[in-house]
């Protein structure tokens, strides 16, 4: 999922082997070998990329300073994207906020969230069911939701299906 509130994200794929395919949304983008990269953009029109590779990789989103991104919103930050294959049940997990100085405390927490689309029915944040999911292009087997969320510790869990991927990130 793209970042919310910024024109557009870097997303990197870096394979584990030789010969290494990529595609997004069921198109070819490249091959690559091991230890190589792969960058583009996911745009703010996107929201959200189905990306494939042929071998295992590493998939990082990289959130661009505020004048790169189109925003008046954020610092650069990077976030690693889970692969499908590691979904999981539940989770706790906290936001940051720095005691330093408020003054560089993110304005706006959110949660990417991704799930089977059969199964978002099944997928509570904080014990309450979560609205707003949105099909994945490129595979609408899987939806996403994005939502803001308060400082504090919070959950997702699943209950049943085949479990969810998430990131936080602020801005």
């Amino acid at each position: 999922n793209a970042s919310t509130g910024r024109n557009k994200d870097y997303v990197r794929v870096t394979a584990s082997a030789d010969n290494t395919t990529i595609r997004k949304n069921n198109t070819l983008l490249t091959t690559i070998n091991a230890g190589q990269t792969y960058e583009f953009y996911l745009t703010s029109s996107e929201k959200a990329a189905y990306i494939e590779t042929s071998n295992p990789c590493a998939v990082y989103m990289y959130l661009v300073s505020q004048n790169a991104g189109g925003s008046s919103l954020g610092d650069p930050s990077m976030v690693w994207v889970a692969p499908l294959e590691q979904r999981i049940n539940s989770i706790i997990f906290n936001t940051f906020y720095p005691s330093v100085s408020a003054q560089n405390a993110p304005e706006v927490h959110i949660v990417n969230i991704v799930a089977e689309t059969a199964n978002t029915s099944q997928i509570r944040l904080d014990g309450s069911a979560i609205t707003g999911w949105e099909t994945v292009t490129g595979n609408t087997n899987y939806s996403f939701a994005r939502k803001v969320i308060s400082h504090a510790a919070h959950s997702i869990t699943s209950t049943g299906g085949n479990g969810f991927i998430a990131h936080v990130y602020g801005i």
